[in-house]
């Protein structure tokens, strides 16, 4: 199975990591997915993105044409770019400004574009709608959306992922790691921008 081989990639790498962790959406859990650890080795992230790209509900998508990739940074950008080179088309993220997703460095959406919405890790789903609101501003055709890694099983959203591994998550004020006083790291990046 292609889920539990990538499971097990991850894991051999440190890609997986174990503790106690500030997630992006805030939430905390004692399971981190350190994805920069897979974008650092061109070849995973190129098998990785073939794979995500083959599956059957993208088929469908990509044959009819994508114009541009919409992804999110910090998190998104390495992912967004290499699914855009494989696909032949433009690559764009956005960026946070005064807390909202902005596109920034002359990037831009046109209404006709057909978009491929990319997110990396889904925990909560917050950042594919914000990208999702985000494209609505210029409306253009969301024509797909799809995540490398679905953290969640508990999201009733129509996304695609390659790899889908449920991992517990915890509101600050029920986590029991915050309660028996464990370190909390916070390695995302979502509050960098």
């Amino acid at each position: 199975m292609v889920n539990n081989y990538y499971l097990n990639v991850l894991k051999q790498n440190n890609i997986i990591q174990r503790g106690h962790f500030k997630l992006s959406s805030g939430l905390h859990s004692e399971t981190f997915i350190q994805k920069f650890r897979i974008f650092e080795d061109p070849n995973l992230t190129l098998d990785l993105v073939l794979n995500l790209l083959d599956k059957e509900e993208l088929r469908k998508i990509i044959s009819e044409g994508i114009d541009i990739v919409l992804s999110s940074a910090v998190g998104g950008i390495i992912l967004g770019y290499e699914i855009a080179r494989v696909l032949g088309c433009k690559n764009v993220f956005a960026e946070k400004e005064n807390g909202k997703l902005v596109l920034r460095r002359g990037f831009q959406l046109n209404k006709n574009d057909n978009v491929l919405i990319v997110d990396d890790v889904l925990t909560t789903g917050k950042s594919i709608q914000e990208l999702v609101e985000l494209n609505h501003k210029f409306d253009s055709n969301i024509v797909g959306k799809i995540t490398l890694i679905n953290r969640n099983n508990n999201i009733n959203l129509d996304v695609p992922s390659l790899i889908t591994c449920y991992m517990k998550t915890y509101t600050p004020d029920v986590c029991y790691m915050c309660q028996e006083g464990i370190e909390l790291q916070d390695p995302g990046s979502r509050r960098l921008n």
